[in-house]
């Protein structure tokens, strides 16, 4: 029997890299953490999509400046050795990505932050997600 070969490793963000949902954190730290956790009951209570929680969540930072978004959630606790793991998995010829719900401008902190090789653009469509584009 062959053994499978691996190319490509994903991590997802909340409660994975980051021991608690990032953004969430972040919310809160930044005054919005009511609006933002009412529309996470919201889509508990299936009142509206996933999508559409989502796209309410993010609206809640337009306006703020990035680098007070980022701030807050650099300091939301993390898995340990991140950059490390990514590397020895780089060192094994895997392409090491981000896979989450997230918005852009977040993977492309870790990205920076941790050496990942990117992140796919996920367009979430009512229950499932399709690509859209990729960011490697």
């Amino acid at each position: 029997m062959k053994t499978p070969k691996f190319v490509e490793v994903s991590f997802d963000l909340d409660k994975t890299l980051f021991r608690q949902p990032a953004l969430t954190q972040a919310a809160r730290r930044l005054g919005i953490g009511k609006k933002w956790d009412a529309i996470d009951q919201m889509y508990h209570r299936q009142r509206i999509t996933l999508r559409q929680g989502l796209l309410q969540q993010f609206q809640l930072l337009v306006g703020m400046k990035l680098v007070d978004v980022l701030a807050e959630v650099s300091k939301v606790p993390m898995m340990r050795n991140i950059r490390e793991a990514v590397e020895k998995l780089l060192g094994l010829g895997l392409s090491v990505i981000l896979c989450t719900d997230n918005p852009d401008f977040l993977c492309q902190y870790l990205v920076e932050q941790f050496g990942f090789r990117g992140f796919p653009r996920v367009c979430l469509v009512e229950g499932s997600s399709q690509e859209r584009r990729d960011h490697r």
